[in-house]
């Protein structure tokens, strides 16, 4: 019977897509007005305002760079990240008059899905911006109800801007989210999760002259998590506080001295992280002070590319050293063969490189989980290889191999999703790994059509929030002139706690003006029109396993 009211539902919401679509007329625009909007339905990141990838400070060569605020909150299954969509491309030519430009898209669907994304931005031209607002809401998983904890939503507010004079260029980046999640009845303690997080990421790029800048930034955010409790007192008998709530500050600044030449640069960076929790949570009095100091230089023209970069990482929290050594050196190369008109590029780096995950970012990249300290440094040697190799005028090759493995016993943190905690949330483990990943990928290009399939593995240690091994393929196409379009793609995930059903989709989109176009889409078919559940890595909690959405998208 559920089966059949589901299957009955995505008819509906198809057909009155489809209703929607075909009676509306395909009117033109004015020449004054032309605007394009994108081809295919793809979400990317939006965040375009920036000085150049010369003009701010550089730390990710040996220093992974610290996570910015939008992506620190918790990764849901089932719940998009909060990104921006790909910019419609307007006319800025010397007759366009525009140069404000806002989008939105409305969306619902199966089962008690909706989103409200919109934007107004100026990405061209002097002082760019762009103010965003997002809540994404998802009420029920599958034939799972709300009421019994199977339930998301997400609100977020963006904003950038970027002040240009005559050397000097200054970006401010600000931003506040709130994401709840329900905790499926699997907690005896609590029913759902609230996160709040506030960042800021201001960079400021002086170019001095004679090829000489001097750069800075300031990072920094504040993230709170707390529980909804039935019974406080039961709870706060029973549990640490640190599973009820935790509230983490966050510091990051920088500076980089640099000199840039037409083939030669190089620079001095220095960064300090600071972390500190406080509140009522057992760990109040823990903070963690890093120091990051790197010289680094790169050598390119226009087929060879060198570079070199050491130094050192001192802190509180770097284990047993009172000194952490950093390097990394790298070559890279390309040049035109017969087979295609793209060059076949390849690149080498290899070295030790260390980072530092903030709180936030701990419980971002494993759901259903409650991390009971700071975490500490992170130190690996590492070597990576890549290579893109066009076999022909439509069709790439790409290559990919990761290797890492554990310095100075400075580990990993991982959510233990092996074993449950007595509160519903999974705690943490710090281990030394070996890393040994691998990625193969082939695209085939041809007019408007478009396919990719990949092969993604873990050949060594695989992180708990990964499987083993993952086959992707996707395929999309659009009509000539862009009013209509599809693409179709399927996932398989295998290894331990894997599913064996697929996960596939597709997406229908057709344009009934220039500037709106209505979408459909189809999320895990094979679970939606099953009714069954597909677990989250293999413990207990659940993913939001199929889905059917209508929405519309305009620009103006």
């Amino acid at each position: 019977m559920n089966c059949d009211i589901r299957k009955k539902t995505v008819a509906c919401i198809f057909a009155a897509f489809c209703f929607s679509a075909f009676c509306q007329n395909n009117s033109a625009v004015s020449e004054d007005e032309q605007i394009i909007l994108p081809e295919v339905t793809t979400t990317v990141s939006g965040d375009s305002l920036s000085a150049g990838k010369d003009a701010l400070p550089d730390f990710s060569k040996i220093i992974p760079a610290a996570p910015s605020g939008k992506d620190v909150l918790p990764k849901l299954p089932g719940l998009v990240a909060v990104t921006a969509e790909e910019e419609p491309v307007a006319d800025l030519g010397e007759d366009s008059v525009r140069s404000v430009y806002a989008q939105g898209l409305i969306g619902c669907g199966f089962p008690g899905y909706f989103k409200g994304d919109f934007s107004i931005y100026k990405s061209s031209g002097d002082e760019p911006f762009m103010l965003k607002f997002l809540h994404e809401s998802e009420n029920g998983y599958g034939l799972n109800s709300a009421g019994d904890g199977y339930f998301d939503a997400n609100t977020a507010l963006f904003g950038e801007k970027t002040l240009s004079f005559d050397k000097i260029t200054l970006d401010l980046n600000a931003g506040y989210e709130t994401l709840t999640y329900g905790l499926q009845g699997k907690s005896p303690f609590f029913y759902d999760l609230n996160h709040r997080f506030f960042s800021t990421d201001n960079k400021f790029a002086w170019k001095i002259g004679h090829g000489f800048g001097l750069d800075f930034k300031l990072a920094g955010s504040f993230y709170s998590r707390y529980a909804g409790v039935p019974d406080i007192e039961i709870a706060t008998e029973k549990l640490p506080v640190r599973s009820e709530s935790a509230d983490v500050f966050y510091l990051n600044p920088g500076a980089r001295f640099f000199w840039q030449g037409k083939y030669f640069s190089a620079g001095l960076s220095a960064a300090y992280d600071f972390e500190s929790a406080f509140g009522e949570s057992n760990y109040s009095s823990q903070s963690v002070n890093r120091g990051v100091f790197i010289l680094d230089a790169d050598w390119k023209n226009s087929f060879l590319s060198a570079g070199a970069g050491g130094g050192v990482v001192v802190g509180t929290s770097i284990g047993e050293n009172s000194v952490v050594p950093v390097f990394d050196i790298s070559f890279g190369a390309k040049w035109m063969t017969p087979l295609s008109k793209r060059p076949l590029e390849l690149s080498l780096a290899g070295g030790i490189k260390s980072s530092h995950s903030t709180y936030a970012q701990s419980e971002r990249e494993y759901a259903y989980s409650a991390a009971d300290s700071l975490d500490s440094e992170t130190t690996d040697w590492f070597a990576d290889f890549k290579a893109a190799v066009p076999v022909s005028s439509v069709l790439n090759l790409d290559l990919l191999a990761q290797f890492k493995k554990t310095a100075f016993g400075n580990g990993a943190r991982e959510a233990d999703y092996s074993s449950e905690s007595e509160w519903g949330l999974y705690s943490f483990e710090k281990n030394e790994r070996t890393l040994f990943t691998t990625e193969v990928s082939l695209s085939y290009v041809w007019k408007t059509f478009n396919f990719s399939a990949g092969w993604n593995s873990h050949w060594m240690h695989v992180p708990s929030n990964e499987y083993a091994n993952s086959v992707k393929a996707d395929i999309s196409f659009q009509s000539q002139n862009g009013i209509w379009g599809f693409s179709a793609a399927l996932e398989e995930f295998l290894g331990e706690g894997s599913d064996v059903v697929p996960i596939i989709g597709g997406t229908v989109f057709y344009k009934i003006h220039d500037s709106i176009r209505l979408t459909a889409e189809l999320d895990d078919v094979v679970k939606l029109f099953a009714g069954d559940d597909r677990t989250y890595f293999g413990n207990k909690y659940i993913k939001n396993s199929g889905s059917a959405n209508i929405s519309v998208r305009f620009f103006f």
